[in-house]
């Protein structure tokens, strides 16, 4: 507030001040002209020495403190205009903040006043790798209702209706693209006597949902040393393999590893496919003493990956390295933690694009 009174008061002064700037000029104009009149009226036969008065210095010492005193106060208006951005800046961000805190205030007055409208659970359901759906089943435990009780269930765009089961309990299912990141938790609605109450599912997991169906693992390459000469290329060292899933979701069974490869290539062309026998929680250590003759100039780099199979058709790829074949000691790029997964027909799906 106090910036913008400031900036009202400049933009009063500054033209005021530039009217007395003009009024000036114009009094300098006019009094040249009437000592130039004056002087030609003067008879010219006794010449002598006009001295100058030290007020004539008066309007022009005015005239410069004018100046300097608008380029100052322009100075001071962009400061102001600076600030006054700034503070409008900070006013939208605690204005959003404040927000936040309200709407979470409000939802936990929600949920203080309308307690858990029923205990649930959930489980995976099945894959169809031919679609790339997946499913999640819901079982739904209500504490109180009658027989005007609907309950529905909203997640992922999506709205199913439950069913009913002997023993007071309700089902439903809801399918989804596998390989969608989904970030917001199930809504349970309850719809009684035109009356609307919810409930969130928190426990539900959520993020990159495929890696709750699909077994994967990861690997690393710590200290491994190569070298090439004599147009041999040679690896040394040992690759870190681990399977993850050590905690199994529910109907995580359904789906099962089929296959487990640690796969060396140069460039395109696999040199070594190595069968594995691993289950998820399981770690190992392979050693690596490898020999390569390659020609020189030929530009192909050094890769490795491990490749997990699975009943639902798909094979998900964790990368471990990527490393140019040179003269030059170089430095692997480690590819720990990239994932790709493909299709049952060896189509890319999602994650890390293949290197070429």
């Amino acid at each position: 507030m106090q910036a913008q009174s400031s900036i009202a008061l400049y933009v009063i002064l500054i033209p005021l001040g530039i009217a007395i700037l003009v009024g000036l000029i114009a009094y300098l104009l006019y009094r040249r002209r009437l000592d130039a009149a004056v002087s030609q009226e003067e008879i010219p036969s006794e010449p002598r020495h006009r001295g100058v008065s030290p007020a004539e210095f008066v309007p022009w010492i005015l005239v410069i403190l004018l100046l300097v005193w608008n380029a100052l106060s322009l100075a001071k208006i962009a400061s102001q205009t600076r600030q006054l951005e700034g503070l409008q800046g900070e006013i939208q961000y605690y204005y959003h903040q404040l927000n936040a805190k309200i709407d979470n205030m409000s939802d936990r007055l929600v949920e203080a006043e309308n307690p858990p409208l029923a205990d649930y659970s959930w489980s995976l359901g099945a894959v169809d790798a031919a679609t790339g759906q997946g499913r999640m089943d819901f079982v739904i435990r209500p504490s109180a209702y009658s027989q005007n009780t609907r309950f529905s269930l909203f997640w992922i765009g999506q709205k199913t209706a439950l069913t009913a089961q002997p023993g007071g309990s309700f089902t439903g299912s809801i399918s989804f693209d596998l390989f969608q990141d989904v970030y917001a938790s199930p809504v349970l609605e309850l719809e009684e006597d035109g009356q609307t109450r919810v409930q969130h599912l928190e426990d539900v997991p959520s993020g990159r949902l495929w890696s709750l169906f699909l077994p994967y693992g990861e690997g690393s390459s710590p200290g491994l040393e190569t070298a090439y000469k004599n147009n041999i290329y040679s690896v040394r060292g040992a690759f870190q393999l681990w399977m993850l899933g050590e905690k199994a979701w529910p109907g995580q069974e359904n789906i099962t590893i089929t296959g487990i490869r640690l796969v060396k290539a140069l460039g395109q062309q696999v040199m070594e496919s190595i069968p594995l026998q691993m289950s998820p929680g399981d770690s190992l250590e392979i050693p690596v003493q490898d020999s390569y003759e390659i020609a020189e100039g030929r530009g192909l780099n050094y890769r490795v990956y491990l490749d997990v199979e699975n009943s639902a058709g798909y094979t998900v790829r964790a990368w471990i390295m990527d490393m140019p074949v040179t003269f030059e000691t170089t430095s692997p790029e480690l590819l720990e933690g990239y994932l790709t997964v493909f299709d049952n027909k060896g189509n890319y799906v999602w994650g890390l694009r293949p290197l070429e």
